[in-house]
């Protein structure tokens, strides 16, 4: 057993050899393979408060397929909160994980690292099991929103614990102390480009809603929640003209109000290519979000994307080239609508094929496996 700063040390090497390699074009990823002697994967255990339906959820689904089936695999996943195990994220995940509702992390012999995320009491979960920790961080915030007692769990858990952190963007570095930051991993999130094809005629789907050939669809996939805003989008339907219509899909935690007959709202849904596949342009205009598989995957679908400007969508662009068509955070409706209209009226311009090609290139789930791949071997090998 290595001790803590030993650990540590493993670590921001790793943490720097990320950074090397996804500072280059095009993005490559170190070979870390195992020893050819080690003949069976490393056995991966996740563990979240929660099994709904959001990006948390549809990471975890990702990390679980896309993993290097050579170098590691996903055994189980641990849900300790009550009733909290939803149908839809579950059908997400492959067959041979196992879903394990629990008040408690036992470290049964079935794993060998532990990945968290979610956990206010992060020591007191974890303080008694021998293996590898890994604490994922996906919130990216200046002010104190419900996951600020997450970067204090990891940031103690780190301290007394040795426990890994991984951000999934570099945003999210902003978080931490700065004694810190230089420890935190980052990974960011990848999509599965088979999730994103359409299984259904975009006509038939159309008529399924009862719209003809001709509508055009503006879409939000994610959970109906302030911070998210649909809100907004269904304002603005009021200043675009009747040949749209809003498909909004998504658990909904709160009312929308002003709805009328061209705003559709349905529950979340497993194929969510299909509704890609109708969708004229993606609208997201949350008023914050880390690494947002939503539009990460209409990247991917070659789907016009509208959003916010926040942090995040600020960075990537930066770093990319324009990828979106942004409007300020809590737009007005006539602001939001005309940018939702510019995205369909130009859908050919270059930044739709260019968000395509970023996305598929740095941010799809093979490599968002392959990375953390290397990250679960390494631990391993130096613990």
């Amino acid at each position: 057993m290595l001790t803590i700063e030993q650990r540590r040390a493993a670590r921001r090497s790793f943490a720097q050899q990320v950074r090397r390699e996804q500072g280059r074009r095009p993005v490559a990823v170190v070979d870390l393979s195992l020893p050819a002697s080690l003949a069976k994967p490393i056995r991966v255990a996740i563990a979240t408060p929660v099994f709904f339906v959001g990006g948390a959820e549809q990471w975890i689904a990702t990390l679980c397929q896309w993993l290097d089936p050579d170098r590691a695999t996903v055994t189980k996943v641990f849900v300790t909160a009550p009733h909290a195990i939803n149908d839809v994220a579950v059908s997400w995940l492959p067959r041979w994980v196992e879903v394990v509702d629990t008040r408690t992390i036992e470290q049964d012999g079935s794993f060998d690292v532990l990945i968290t995320w979610g956990f206010p009491d992060l020591v007191a979960r974890t303080s008694h099991l021998t293996c590898p920790t890994i604490d994922v961080q996906h919130g990216v915030f200046k002010t104190d929103t419900w996951q600020s007692p997450l970067i204090e769990a990891a940031v103690r858990a780190h301290d007394v614990l040795g426990t890994h952190i991984v951000g999934v963007n570099e945003a999210v570095r902003q978080n931490f102390p700065e004694n810190i930051r230089n420890d935190v991993i980052i990974i960011p999130n990848g999509s599965d480009p088979g999730r994103v094809a359409p299984l259904i005629d975009r006509d038939e789907l159309k008529a399924r809603l009862g719209l003809s050939d001709d509508s055009k669809i503006v879409l939000f996939v994610g959970r109906i929640s302030g911070e998210k805003n649909v809100q907004a989008l269904v304002d603005a339907m009021e200043c675009l003209d009747e040949s749209w219509y809003a498909v909004i899909v998504g658990p909904q935690y709160v009312p929308l109000e002003r709805l009328t007959a061209r705003v559709h709202i349905l529950p979340a849904q497993r194929r969510i290519g299909n509704w890609l596949g109708i969708a004229d342009v993606l609208c997201h205009p949350s008023d914050y979000e880390s690494h947002c598989f939503s539009i990460n995957e209409a990247w991917l679908a070659s789907v016009p994307v509208v959003s916010c400007d926040y942090l995040v969508n600020r960075l990537f662009e930066e770093r990319h080239g324009p990828l979106m068509w942004l409007v300020p955070v809590r737009p007005e409706p006539a602001r939001l609508a005309a940018a939702i209209d510019e995205a369909f009226e130009v859908r050919n311009d270059p930044r739709v094929a260019h968000a395509r090609d970023v996305a598929t290139q740095g941010y799809s789930a093979p490599i968002m496996g392959r990375r953390w791949s290397d990250l679960v071997a390494t631990l391993t090998r130096t613990s």
